[in-house]
């Protein structure tokens, strides 16, 4: 861990915060954007001359018994951390936003793998992490008994996420940043977040470019549907009946039921998927019905930059029991597409022979595990870029292949290297474990293409090869490996089999509460 050298003052029109100063970079943790009461939207702050401490992280949203109990998790979290480069710019700085991952229903900008300060000082960029609601604090669909008044309560996390954006608006000036130059990225439920936020009319002119990674409201949002159905489930199983009764019951109360429900649910024998029972939904009001033409309208204004990981889901065999067993992969591959994508079992096992003559020498749980990941990803990022660039968007994409033992190129990877604190969110027994190790030269070469997408919408620079932009007559990627190598039509054939199996599109319209 880096060693403070004191602290430092900043005035700003929200308050004055006494942050930490290391070299080259200013710290200032746990800074209060918004007031977060239960189920209600997040109160903006009065300007202040107060000062504040900006010491530590503020809290997370409730996650866990042990982390209200512990203090590290509070109903009031709506907190920002900000990372600058100590010497006063010349020019206004770009600014980054980022929005952590989780599956709408864990993680905090707390976390040792999004310390800003490596990205912050050699970017020249005002970096910023925030908080918002999660799970039911968050996502929860309480129509049935609250009325449509409360209909907001199903996308409330993401009103948290707009409203820290707007503080950014206001205050980000005096940190040095230009608030005319936001970029917001995130990774995972951050990715389905900023790509929702792209589609949101409300977000509009509260960032220029978005920087998505793996992840896309497209394909991974939650239906009405499920919104409905999980919520009243919830709803029962604690036995609420009014608003009074969800606003008075004890949070650890809420916390264990969500967590005893979502565990079961990563299973094929659960109704839903763990990891997608809480996500912003397509209500019509905070997100248009009609995702795609929503996004699209953004196409000349906001710059893209997107794309996935090679074996997204290898991740998912430390939170699914049933993709660490060879037997097992396939039934819960089939469940996932029979219930997320619609797909009988006899269309499955069509795609599945189709993979199998173009890869010959895989295992039957090789090639399910790979099906599952360009289903669930990269299949949405490939249609994200063609719906954006038909638009007349700026869409740049990637794939990021390096890796690890055991978990490969898995979800989530890209980020220690991306924020350079693999060394310090991992363990060395860990790293050993998982085969993680420190990159200079990769690190070095992400945050330069993160950060000049940030400054300039071109993540291309001298030490990779030309990145060019995704469009209909060049549809290229660009694959982020131990070396970067520009490709067109990557996994073109892969893609065929899909659309050739699909009688629809990737996406679907989301029906509506009838």
């Amino acid at each position: 861990m880096k060693k403070s050298k004191g602290t430092v003052r900043l005035h700003a029109p929200a308050g004055i915060y006494e942050g930490r100063l290391y070299k080259h970079v200013q710290e200032y943790l746990g800074i209060k954007y918004a007031e977060a009461e239960r189920f209600k939207k997040p109160k903006r702050l009065d300007e202040s001359t107060e000062v504040y401490s900006a010491l530590d992280y503020g809290p997370a949203c409730p996650q866990s018994v042990e982390g209200l109990r512990k203090g590290t998790e509070s109903e009031d979290c709506l907190y920002v951390n900000i990372w600058r480069p100590d010497e006063e710019p010349v020019h206004r700085r770009p600014v980054m936003v980022f929005i952590h991952g989780g599956g709408f229903n864990s993680g905090s900008n707390r976390e040792a793998l999004y310390d800003g300060k490596s990205l912050a000082a050699r970017g020249e960029v005002v970096l910023v992490s925030i908080n918002y609601r999660l799970g039911m604090f968050g996502f929860l669909d309480a129509e049935n008994i609250c009325g449509p008044e409360r209909a907001y309560m199903k996308n409330l996390g993401l009103l948290d996420q707009m409203e820290a954006l707007r503080w950014v608006q206001e205050n980000i000036e005096s940190f040095g940043g230009d608030p005319g130059n936001v970029t917001i990225f995130g990774e995972s439920a951050g990715s389905i977040s900023v790509t929702s936020l792209l589609a949101a009319p409300a977000a509009r002119g509260l960032f220029q470019k978005v920087i998505a990674q793996s992840g896309v409201i497209t394909g991974l949002a939650r239906s009405v549907e499920d919104a409905v159905n999980i919520s009243d489930q919830l709803i029962y199983k604690l036995g609420l009946h009014s608003m009074n009764d969800i606003c008075s019951t004890p949070a650890e109360n809420l916390v264990k039921t969500t967590v005893s429900f979502v565990n079961k649910n990563f299973t094929s024998n659960g109704p839903y998927n763990g990891s997608r029972m809480f996500a912003p939904t397509p209500d019509g009001e905070i997100i248009p019905f009609d995702v795609e033409r929503a996004i699209q309208e953004n196409a000349g204004k906001v710059q893209l930059l997107h794309g996935s990981n090679a074996n997204e889901m290898h991740f998912f065999k430390l939170l699914i029991p049933e993709l660490r067993q060879k037997k097992s992969v396939e039934t819960y591959v089939l469940f996932y597409l029979r219930k997320y994508e619609h797909m009988s079992e006899e269309t499955t096992m069509a795609v599945y022979h189709d993979y199998k003559k173009r890869y010959p020498k895989w295992s039957r749980s090789q090639i399910f595990m790979q099906m599952f990941t360009d289903r669930a990803f990269r299949l949405y990022h490939t249609e994200l870029s063609e719906l954006y660039s038909r638009a007349g968007g700026k869409v740049y994409q990637y794939r990021f292949s390096v890796e690890v033992r055991w978990l490969k190129a898995c979800h989530g990877l890209e980020l220690g290297y991306l924020f350079n604190t693999v060394k310090t969110a991992f363990s060395l027994r860990n790293r050993k474990l998982l085969g993680i190790n420190e990159s200079p030269g990769l690190t070095r070469r992400m945050q330069d293409a993160w950060v000049r997408f940030a400054r300039e919408g071109d993540p291309g620079h001298g030490d990779i090869p030309e990145w060019k932009q995704y469009t209909k007559e060049r549809p290229e990627t660009m694959i982020i490996g131990k070396k970067w190598v520009p490709r067109r039509h990557d996994h073109a054939e892969d893609d065929f089999a899909w659309r050739a199996r699909l009688a629809e599109t990737y996406t679907r319209p989301l029906a509506s509460r009838s």
